[in-house]
């Protein structure tokens, strides 16, 4: 009986130090995993916390520390670079492009995922039915995320444009520029805005606790013709030590696992390159940057810049930076200009022959006053031969 007790006794102290070492052998194993760090926008919350576990569960040696904030944030931070996570994650071109340009991402390392498409939403209790609602008198205020640093803002006012409305919208309504596109959401939720032009699935599907449920009905989805194809974006930062596991993360991305994760959200699929031709599209040769304060006196420049894609069949890509944000004042320093002015592939000088004659002109200050149209279209259509 004394040699039973014994052997449970020894059984159970086994048991239990194996336990111990089992539980200090895990916490070790926890303590010293190496740490991946993403910038998410928070509208993707729901997804990307359920696809850092499983790639933690598939990595047992790496930690992800995803970050969850809205992108004008997480873009101001590393362009400032009071920060510098692993992987960045952005809802479209503009944020993503803003730290390529700034060589602040490996190109080649950026890879697309999901689709977008654009909707018309306004409150649930709205009588608005359809985007011709929007010129009806109830329409007061049309809110939308400011363009100049959120890519649904960009895409949403390139569609108006497209579409014929923009400049009914503005002698006819007041459209609001916010922050964010979770302050647009919230202003219309709110009843403080009477529509919105916002992407349908993220956050709805992606973060659905962003937006007050019954709050906000989706109106009608913009025509896939008046914007291009909207994709979300995922880059490695330049200079990171954790390049490889960053690489897997990507790589996980894709897998089967990684796009079932994604699949339920509505973002699956597309190993698309940044600027790589959507099907049917042309790649963009030429790139210009319009440095200036887009107010009333500006305008008509961004107006006037934002036609030539179309009248070059796409070889050409706009970028207007209004320097009288932090961001925009950041980013037109760095340019070297001294005051407003356009880059055109990075240069600001260009030789022009004009009435058989070269004329060096440089694209500064107003137009018709320092320079021409027909002068920038040249410069344009140089870049274009080479």
């Amino acid at each position: 009986m004394k040699k039973n007790l014994s052997l449970v006794f020894i059984l159970t102290v086994f048991l239990a130090f194996l336990i111990a070492m089992t539980y200090f052998s895990q916490r070790m194993e926890r303590k010293n995993r190496i740490p991946l760090s993403i910038y998410v926008p928070c509208g993707m919350t729901l997804p990307f916390k359920e696809l850092g576990m499983a790639f933690e569960g598939a990595h047992r040696n790496i930690k992800v520390e995803a970050a969850f904030d809205n992108t004008v944030i997480l873009t101001k931070l590393i362009l400032k670079k009071e920060k510098r996570p692993d992987l960045f994650i952005s809802p479209g071109e503009k944020e993503i492009g803003m730290l390529t340009r700034e060589g602040l991402l490996d190109e080649h390392s950026i890879k697309a995922f999901g689709r977008y498409e654009l909707i018309l939403i306004a409150p649930a209790n709205s009588k608005v039915s359809s985007i011709e609602d929007l010129f009806k008198n109830p329409v007061k205020i049309i809110a939308i995320a400011n363009p100049d640093y959120n890519s649904v803002g960009e895409y949403a006012v390139m569609a108006l444009k497209k579409l014929g409305y923009w400049d009914k919208l503005q002698k006819t309504n007041s459209v609001m520029f916010t922050n964010t596109p979770i302050e647009a959401l919230s202003f219309i939720a709110a009843n403080k805005a009477d529509a919105g032009i916002h992407y349908n699935v993220c956050p709805f599907e992606t973060d659905s606790g962003k937006v007050s449920q019954g709050a906000i009905k989706i109106v009608a989805q913009l025509p896939a013709g008046s914007y291009p194809q909207i994709y979300n974006y995922i880059g490695i930062l330049n200079g990171t030590k954790n390049n490889k596991i960053a690489q897997s993360f990507i790589d996980f991305m894709f897998s089967p696992k990684g796009q079932e994760v994604l699949s339920r959200y509505g973002l699956a699929g597309n190993l698309k390159q940044l600027n790589q031709p959507s099907s049917g599209q042309v790649a963009a040769k030429v790139l210009i940057q319009a440095y200036f304060p887009f107010n009333e006196e500006h305008l008509y420049i961004k107006d006037y810049l934002e036609t030539l894609p179309q009248k070059f069949n796409g070889l050409v890509k706009v970028e207007c930076v209004d320097f009288r944000s932090d961001e925009g004042y950041v980013l037109w320093r760095k340019t070297g200009l001294s005051c407003g002015g356009i880059l055109i592939n990075g240069k600001n000088k260009f030789s022009i022959n004009k009435d058989g004659k070269e004329k060096e002109v440089e694209f500064l200050k107003k137009i018709d006053l320092f320079w021409t149209k027909d002068e920038l279209e040249q410069a344009v259509k140089q870049e274009l031969g080479k």
